[in-house]
């Protein structure tokens, strides 16, 4: 039973090595072979062997000297949250490049997209007071309503009012320029617009293209951000994965036999240290 168990362990060491990546490290379990040689180990096993005391191979196991490593998972997961963590918790310092970034790329859009939606509220408070929209509506209602083949050239139906799409029509189609101003010229098939029509809506439209212009810039640097998120992570795992390993039980490799003399010499003692 004694040579199974060890067996065991030795299986479970291997399935260890395959899942584990972290630096926090525990004696799982040992095992006494007796007078008997130990079974060959599973080379992926790290071996170390010792004849000191079960306890302070126990200690060693949860060095504090390695509370300062983080496990891969640990890190990128850290840096995929708030960016540059990752890194500092590695005692790396351009953890601060990646988080002065995030407040950077977050305080451009802040800032963007303030400015976008106030000058939203100065363009739809002007065509509030500039655009005559009952206007337009009455003649439609009279002239474009049950036209059939005949309706005139400036029927077009309107969007819903107060919609973003309504904002964009009256400021986007010639068809509604005229009632900008009015000035006569209104539904008038072929009639030309007059300067002011022309002045006023495009006033407007300036409005309407610096709004749209901070608003899609704001995204811009939201994308950024979450770049940086993306990039600190897959940063901070990459160099967590490739840092190079020791060649003690204390690098790297985070699973590990060892060991040392059983209580009162009867055989050899097995403790299986594994970081989880």
């Amino acid at each position: 039973m004694r040579v199974t168990r060890a067996f065991l362990v030795l299986l479970l060491g291997a399935l260890l090595i395959a899942v584990s990546g972290g630096s926090a490290r525990a004696a799982i379990t040992d095992v006494t072979f007796g007078n008997r040689a130990a079974a060959p180990a599973d080379p992926g096993l790290a071996l170390v062997s010792s004849f000191d005391a079960r306890d302070e191979l126990v200690a060693a196991a949860s060095d504090p000297a390695r509370d300062g490593e983080r496990s891969t998972g640990i890190v990128t997961l850290a840096s995929l949250a708030i960016p540059g963590t990752g890194q500092l918790l590695k005692g790396e310092k351009r953890g601060y490049a990646y988080l002065l970034a995030e407040i950077a790329f977050w305080a451009a859009y802040a800032s963007l997209n303030q400015d976008g939606l106030d000058v939203r509220d100065e363009y739809e408070e002007y065509a509030r007071d500039e655009w005559h929209y009952e206007e337009y509506v009455a003649y439609y209602d009279q002239y474009c309503v049950d036209c059939g083949m005949d309706c005139p050239e400036g029927c077009r139906p309107l969007a819903p009012y107060g919609t973003q799409e309504y904002y964009e029509d009256i400021g986007k189609y010639s068809v509604y320029w005229p009632w900008w101003e009015l000035d006569g010229d209104e539904g008038v098939p072929g009639a030309e617009m007059s300067e002011d029509d022309l002045a006023t809506r495009g006033d407007y439209w300036t409005m309407r293209k610096d709004s749209n212009r901070s608003l899609r810039n704001a995204r811009y640097f939201m994308t950024a951000a979450f770049l940086n998120h993306i990039v600190s992570a897959a940063d901070a795992f990459l160099t967590t994965r490739s840092a190079p390993a020791a060649a003690d039980l204390y690098s790297e490799r985070t699973t590990g036999l060892v060991f040392d003399v059983a209580d009162g010499g009867a055989g050899l003692r097995c403790a299986l240290v594994t970081a989880f």
